[in-house]
């Protein structure tokens, strides 16, 4: 059981968590092992997780819009306190949080911005394309890998994003990553490719 914030243990039922501590590779194995029985899954690209992210809003600094994370009601688990020194804990967690313990994004996705930050298919480039857009044409297609390079671009931020020090859960955010990285604040979400029928 996690603990709340305080150090006393939760009262609530336990929920579903992220995965973390799970290298880039070893993600990759088990989404193509979890998808041999079912429809196609993997790690998403970049673009198509942050155009996910936004939830619809084409645009916008955050994956709620354009309010920051401490205004108001928390909007995501990121890190509340004094960086990296005291954490007060966002909405009584301190770490990662249960799936759904913060509102979904205009999607109806869950967590898109802060408790783990996420492996994309996507290997790392120095340069960041521009943000996508719901009425981009693009198919949302990895960039070119960096010569001998297998390091990962990783998305979303984490319960470690703290606004004096980053504001990596934008959804136009993005860091590198090693595939061998394994630490608790690194996770992976998967999504299922779908045929759309033509309307008869």
């Amino acid at each position: 059981m996690r603990e709340r914030a305080g150090g006393r243990p939760g009262g609530r039922r336990l929920r579903r968590r992220r995965s973390t501590g799970i290298p880039s590779f070893r993600s990759r194995s088990t989404t193509r092992s979890r998808s041999a029985t079912g429809p196609a899954c993997a790690c998403p690209p970049r673009r198509s997780g942050e155009l996910a992210a936004r939830g619809g809003l084409d645009g916008a600094t955050y994956t709620w819009g354009e309010e920051p994370q401490h205004v108001g009601a928390l909007k995501a688990n990121t890190w509340q306190g004094d960086f990296p020194w005291r954490n007060t804990g966002a909405n009584g967690w301190v770490g990662t949080s249960p799936v759904g313990d913060f509102p979904p994004n205009g999607f109806g996705l869950l967590d898109m911005a802060g408790n783990v930050w996420e492996w994309t298919s996507t290997r790392w480039t120095d340069r960041h394309e521009a943000a996508p857009t719901a009425s981009s044409s693009s198919c949302g297609c990895s960039p070119a890998a960096a010569p001998g390079s297998d390091d990962r671009v990783a998305k979303g931020g984490s319960h470690l994003c703290a606004p004096e020090y980053c504001l990596r859960y934008r959804p136009a955010a993005r860091t590198r990553q090693t595939p061998d990285s394994a630490t608790t604040h690194m996770g992976f979400r998967v999504a299922r490719s779908q045929r759309v029928s033509a309307a008869t």
